[in-house]
């Protein structure tokens, strides 16, 4: 018989095991437990607030949530979910659900979310039964294959230190920047600040943009140009200095943007990146409002 548990009574050791049986021949060689602890604490993990299921002393399934405030609301977000394949035909992933949702109530949380690929029809279907409704769809935009098509142009451009990051993070809030994805915001950026660069352009003095990204994996996290600055070539000097300075080979990704982002996407489109995956962004009202 199965026990369900939270994921803070087993040592990482026990969740990793877990990971490798799922990825199977896909798992890479540097994916140690110490790799996934530390990408756990950079994506907010509550191991308190995660759930796992265990067949005596094996893992076989898992639910892991990232946790915040999102909306003003405290929230658990799904960031990682897996089942052994000898468990898949069962209904544990239903029953996982319904107990991370009784345990999330208990501890206080008001909304529960998560993104799921468009093409994984069966956990869209699994979600909607369980109360969630999407709220956002995302594009994932790549550039792989072929050099970034764009003009390098003259602007000062510097690595913004840490103690200057809630200075442009307030200027992005205040000009309205894209609202990210859950991985894409501040939050996550300032658990492991040692993993984003944050870069930003200026203009007779003044922030004209910026872009956030991973040096090691060539990732966009976000990026933003002043709308007094817009049409002024700032989005193309941030994009080339992230692909001169990052160690991905050309090949850069920026997932979840937000699909009615139309000018990111066809600034990006015009520059050799190409779509990829799109995903639904999931929620779910842990409390009902009253009327």
């Amino acid at each position: 018989m199965l026990e369900i548990k939270t994921v803070d009574k087993l040592p990482i050791g026990t969740l990793h095991k877990c990971f490798l049986e799922i990825m199977g021949k896909n798992a890479p060689n540097v994916f140690t437990p110490e790799a996934l602890m530390s990408m756990n604490t950079t994506r907010g993990v509550d191991y308190r607030a995660s759930l796992c299921a265990m067949d005596g002393n094996r893992m076989v399934a898992f639910i892991l949530n990232s946790i915040g405030i999102w909306e003003r609301k405290q929230t658990a977000y799904i960031i990682g979910t897996g089942i052994v394949p000898e468990y898949r035909p069962t209904a544990l992933s239903r029953e996982l659900f319904i107990k991370v949702k009784e345990l999330l109530k208990k501890i206080g949380f008001q909304q529960f979310m998560l993104d799921v690929a468009i093409a994984n029809e069966k956990a869209l279907e699994l979600y909607r039964n369980l109360g969630f409704e999407e709220t956002r769809r995302f594009v994932s935009m790549i550039l792989s294959g072929h050099p970034l098509s764009v003009v390098k142009q003259s602007m000062q451009i510097d690595e913004a230190p840490r103690e200057k990051w809630t200075e442009l993070r307030t200027l992005m809030i205040a000009d309205h920047a894209l609202q990210p994805s859950w991985l894409n915001t501040w939050e996550t950026f300032y658990r492991m600040p040692e993993s984003y660069s944050v870069v930003y352009s200026s203009i007779v003095g003044e922030v004209a943009g910026v872009v956030i990204y991973s040096k090691d994996s060539g990732e966009i996290h976000q990026l933003w140009v002043n709308s007094k600055w817009r049409a002024s070539g700032v989005a193309s000097a941030l994009l080339a200095n992230v692909a001169e300075n990052s160690y991905s080979g050309g090949k850069l990704v920026w997932h979840n943007i937000d699909v009615k982002a139309k000018d990111i996407l066809n600034f990006l489109r015009g520059r050799g990146f190409e779509d990829s995956i799109t995903k639904s962004e999931m929620k779910m009202e842990l409390f009902q409002r009253k009327a």
